[in-house]
């Protein structure tokens, strides 16, 4: 099914009030008030949340929610599968299958040790297919395994 984040595995579904509007796939942290947001830090430390849609409200994966919605995230473990953002637009947003990726500092994914504070202990996840989106002017949806 396209038309969701998870592809496969058995994350822990969790529910949060969110900062300001994500598109299901982002990659979120908690933010102040115990709200969650969009991961804002390129190669830094990420849990591994992702916005789920809201199917429960008829919502799909390419609808954004608003600041003050509650959502529900993906607590996603290893090895788990979803359907994240891979930014646009320059050479680190060029991935090929297996390689591992990290947050970009906008809720979306990039490879790995693109940003200056990139480690081993950052890795999102691995990338499950090719994709090339260094020419684009706007994000794309990856399939990634979990790290």
């Amino acid at each position: 099914m396209a038309n969701t984040v998870l592809v496969k595995g058995d994350p822990i579904v969790k529910e949060a009030v969110a900062s300001e509007a994500i598109t299901p796939g982002h990659l979120i942290e908690f933010g102040g008030s115990n709200d969650v947001q969009k991961h804002a830090t390129a190669g830094g430390n990420a849990r591994k949340t992702f916005m789920r849609e809201q199917d429960y409200i008829g919502q799909d994966i390419d609808t954004d929610c608003a600041a003050g919605d509650r959502i529900p995230y993906l607590s996603a473990r290893q090895g788990d599968e979803v359907r994240a953002l891979l930014g646009s637009g320059t050479s680190e947003y060029n991935i090929s299958k297996g390689d591992a990726l990290e947050s970009d500092g906008t809720g979306k994914l990039q490879k790995h040790g693109t940003a200056a504070t990139g480690d081993s202990h950052n890795v999102v996840g691995f990338a499950m297919e090719a994709v090339d989106n260094s020419g684009g002017s706007s994000p794309v949806r990856i399939t990634v395994e979990v790290a």
